[in-house]
């Protein structure tokens, strides 16, 4: 991570589920962006995630589709971070992925705005 900083302007790190991945590699970040799905209790574990997160600025994405009354606003305000966008659900992410064409998926209109948008709420965060 140290060297990827150091030699690209922007680096993205999965990290997955894990709270060790999260503690060891989120201190060396600049910004931290949570993924939830919109259902209540994915929404409280994301809440329960973020509090134990080291001090650096958080955005939301919440992964679609919207269930239980839930609005994307609601669960960023619930959750207490901004919002950086919503993930459209997409029916083809599993066959994507198992066939090693998950970049493909980039092809959705709603997939690229997101990704632009979230782009752009980097880079402004950034300064």
């Amino acid at each position: 991570l140290k060297a990827a900083r150091r030699g690209y302007e922007l680096s993205v790190v999965d990290v997955g589920r894990s709270r060790e991945g999260l503690s060891s590699l989120g201190q060396h970040c600049d910004q931290l962006l949570a993924i939830s799905p919109a259902r209540l209790r994915c929404v409280v574990a994301t809440a329960q995630l973020i509090n134990e997160l080291p001090a650096v600025p958080i955005s939301l994405v919440v992964r679609g589709p919207m269930r239980d009354g839930l609005d994307a606003e609601l669960i960023a305000d619930s959750v207490g971070v901004p919002l950086a966008g919503v993930m459209p659900a997409l029916r083809s992410v599993a066959a994507a992925t198992e066939h090693g064409q998950l970049l493909s998926l980039a092809r959705n209109r709603n997939v690229r705005r997101l990704a632009a948008s979230i782009l752009a709420d980097l880079k402004e965060r950034a300064g």
